[in-house]
């Protein structure tokens, strides 16, 4: 599936600490849970590359896991006008990551005096010995009954 897009950068938006639950596996293909659908995702330029097993409802899910329908112009506008805000412009293309706030909660909780590297080894292993899925973050009562 291809998804048109405008203002998104692909790595600096999975890259940028909000998730932790992917796999970088080449250059520019992700490997990565959206809603119930594990999907391979890259980019070129303007358009987003999806392939899942699951087409159901998968393109909306990844538009809105990305905010891909959020116009940033708006916003773009502002910051050249603000000098405080003006340098986050060099971060064009980054986009909040739409995530279950459960998973983000998790995330949070793993990340007290964690760096990134560590907390994706946190994820990866809570999420592949209780939900035996790598890209998979256990539910809350799945992880209370863990031992």
């Amino acid at each position: 599936m291809q998804i048109k897009t405008n203002d998104f950068d692909l790595e600096s938006t999975i890259e940028s600490g909000q998730i932790f639950g992917f796999e970088k596996l080449s250059n520019n293909i992700y490997e990565l849970m959206v809603g119930d659908s594990v999907i391979k995702i890259r980019q070129t330029k303007d358009r987003l590359y999806v392939d899942s097993k699951s087409d159901e409802n998968l393109l909306q899910s990844v538009r809105t896991y990305f905010s891909l329908d959020q116009d940033l112009e708006p916003l773009y506008s502002i910051m050249e006008k603000n000098s405080v805000l003006k340098p986050l412009l060099k971060l064009k293309g980054l986009r909040i990551i739409t995530q279950d706030p459960w998973i983000a909660l998790g995330s949070f909780i793993i990340s007290s005096n964690n760096n990134i590297k560590r907390i994706k080894s946190i994820w990866k292993n809570l999420a592949e010995n209780i939900e035996k899925n790598r890209y998979l973050f256990p539910g809350v009562k799945k992880l209370a009954f863990s031992s």
